[in-house]
């Protein structure tokens, strides 16, 4: 029910007002042309390289225009599709935490917030970078109330993950999340249970292949990216 309610919320009509907004043009054009030129690795706008987000976001769109073609309903898909997996995943974490009618409160809830419900229909990197961010935060909490498992990998995955839609920004706000509850649990074994070093092994080796290879072949984009 949650599933279908959010697909319809976020999928019905989506493509049927054009571009609005001058970041959803921006975005949709530089995959456009990543598309068409066959440039993966470093995201292009005007003829130069674009600085301002890494390109995980742009292969997502990439691809829904390879599959679907090029138009503002595939430009937006991948948002679209984020917004349904951020619903969805506060519907399980809240399942698994509280029961089933606080995980299908709290998703209906968070389906029908104005800015989610916007962003969620927009060409924007907001929903792709914080769905997984969030998904990684929710998994930890599921994971710490139980421990059913000796180490929260998926958690990891997805905040490297993240890092591939708006940097390196992700795992610091992972790791704050971290401090943060540290701080206000009596936990004394969550650190240690955490093996933050091996996760940040995980993370890496999901986010950084595409940063490694954009420093060898455009150390000149990598370099701008992270200094701007």
């Amino acid at each position: 029910m949650v599933l279908a309610f959010s697909a319809t919320l976020f999928f019905v009509a989506l493509g049927g007002m054009p571009l609005l907004d001058p970041d959803e043009g921006r975005h949709a054009e530089i995959a456009r042309r990543m598309l068409a030129g066959g440039e993966w690795l470093v995201p292009e706008f005007k003829g130069a390289a674009y600085l301002e987000k890494p390109p995980g976001f742009y292969w997502t769109v990439a691809l829904a225009y390879r599959l679907f073609g090029v138009g503002a309903w595939a430009a937006r898909l991948p948002s679209a599709a984020a917004a349904v997996a951020g619903v969805l995943a506060v519907f399980l974490a809240g399942r698994r935490l509280y029961g089933t009618r606080a995980g299908t409160v709290g998703a209906l809830v968070l389906a029908t917030s104005c800015l989610y419900l916007m962003t969620g229909r927009l060409v924007l990197v907001d929903m792709a970078f914080s769905v997984p961010l969030a998904g990684a935060i929710l998994y930890l909490a599921c994971w710490a109330e139980r421990r059913e498992r000796p180490f929260p990998a998926p958690a990891y995955v997805l905040a490297g993950a993240a890092t591939l839609f708006k940097g390196p920004i992700a795992l610091v706000l992972f790791a704050c999340t971290l401090a943060v509850h540290r701080l206000l649990s009596r936990d004394q074994r969550l650190v240690p249970d955490l093996r933050i070093g091996r996760g940040l092994l995980v993370a890496a080796l999901v986010a950084a292949p595409p940063y490694a290879a954009a420093a060898f072949l455009h150390p000149e984009w990598l370099t701008g990216f992270l200094w701007k």
